[in-house]
């Protein structure tokens, strides 16, 4: 039995060896698979804190969280531009990269660049000149005043421009209803050639009121104020006094006379051609036997049949009349300026009683309605429209009105009248 016993101890004692070896095995073996396996969710988890890289988008400065993209258009050129966060620069990116694949495939679906208003500028410049229809002070005017707009809103979107903000800015720089007016029309042939391009389809200048003028004044030469100015014009600028003559007699605007060459004046035919007026059209000049005189007095100036009538009195600049207003303020005259020496041609035919119409042609006026201003002062047809209204309707009966009218109306006191 105590054989047995023992035997029994021993092989539990043995048993239990065994075990612990084994164990002791196992954890030896399982000991690597278990540091690997936390090494790996370490790695893991390393990877979790470092953003995995995606092509086009980066952080230009480490670590400031401001993102960036870079991308090629549709021509291959490449772009950087700023998104902000990382998951903003992702769908700028896509964004972008669609944008260029319809570029090149789908070209009709991709939005142009918008039209600004330095477009609209660019374009009336060279509408205005390829067409041709105004004569060289027009384009030069024109000139400015797109200058002038362009320096309001070169960079401004040609559709986002208000009613009410053109209106504030015109009526800001322009001093007199005619200068409002001008700019608006500069402003709406801007719109009307881009219109006719078909790149926008808007024209808010359109809707822009137009200022009344006051071209009811009309201020022209005496006869006693011709004398005072002649007077000092022979004083202080002889040599000036043909120009002066020219324009009196014959009526041309500043520009017309200033831009006229001597192959356009005929001596045979008594006429000075205008190839392009005011109007952009061919205008034919009636030369008087005054008129005559001052272009005979400016021959001794002639150097060819391109040079002009009167050498000198026009410059890049401008026209050189400083000489003219130096002797209106010496001759004590108020509101006279070059133009006036044209109304005063018009005012001095109408008084004379050439019909309206004569004079229409004879001003160069387009219309009727300009030459229309200076109907009031024709005295002789307005006395005998009235004379014509206190005659009685002729009828059957005869009256001797002659007494009567005589009394309501003495020949005398209607001299006195007109």
């Amino acid at each position: 039995m105590p054989n047995d016993i023992r035997t029994f101890e021993d092989m539990t004692q043995h048993s239990e060896a065994e075990a612990g070896t084994c164990v002791s095995a196992l954890q030896a073996n399982l000991a690597p698979s278990m540091t690997a396996q936390a090494e790996g969710s370490a790695a893991k988890i390393g990877r979790k804190k470092t953003a995995k890289k995606v092509r086009g988008i980066y952080e230009k400065v480490r670590g400031s969280g401001v993102w960036w993209i870079r991308y090629a258009d549709k021509t291959g050129k490449i772009h950087r531009e700023k998104a902000g966060t990382r998951e903003a620069a992702g769908i700028l990116y896509r964004k972008r990269k669609t944008e260029a694949l319809q570029g090149k495939k789908l070209p009709e679906m991709l939005r142009s660049r918008p039209v600004i208003l330095g477009d609209l500028t660019d374009l009336a410049r060279e509408h205005s000149e390829s067409k041709g229809e105004h004569c060289a002070r027009y384009q030069a005017v024109l000139r400015q005043q797109l200058n002038r707009l362009e320096g309001w809103w070169k960079d401004r979107p040609a559709d986002s421009l208000t009613l009410s903000e053109i209106e504030a800015k015109l009526s800001e720089h322009a001093k007199t209803a005619a200068t409002f007016n001008r700019y608006k029309a500069a402003l709406g042939l801007a719109y009307r050639a881009v219109i006719a391009d078909g790149k926008i389809s808007m024209n808010p200048a359109r809707n822009v009121r137009q200022r009344t003028e006051n071209n009811a004044r009309l201020r022209f030469l005496s006869d006693t104020e011709e004398g005072k100015l002649r007077a000092i014009i022979r004083e202080n600028y002889p040599q000036r006094e043909p120009e002066f003559d020219l324009a009196l007699y014959t009526g041309m605007r500043r520009s017309e006379q200033y831009g006229l060459v001597w192959q356009n004046v005929d001596f045979l035919t008594g006429l000075i051609t205008i190839p392009k007026s005011k109007q952009g059209k061919v205008r034919y000049v009636r030369i008087t036997s005054l008129a005559k005189s001052a272009l005979q007095a400016l021959l001794h100036l002639r150097e060819g049949d391109d040079s002009p009538v009167c050498p000198g009195g026009m410059t890049r600049a401008g026209y050189r009349d400083r000489w003219f207003f130096d002797c209106v303020e010496k001759a004590g005259l108020v509101g006279v300026i070059w133009h006036s020496l044209r109304h005063t041609y018009i005012s001095r035919a109408v008084m004379k009683g050439i019909d309206i119409k004569t004079v229409k042609e004879l001003a160069g006026h387009k219309t009727i309605t300009m030459t229309d201003r200076y109907a009031h002062l024709a005295p002789d047809h307005l006395r005998e429209a009235a004379e014509k209204a206190i005659l009685p309707v002729q009828t059957g009966t005869k009256t001797d009105t002659s007494h009567s009218e005589g009394q309501r109306f003495p020949s005398e006191n209607v001299q006195q009248v007109f």
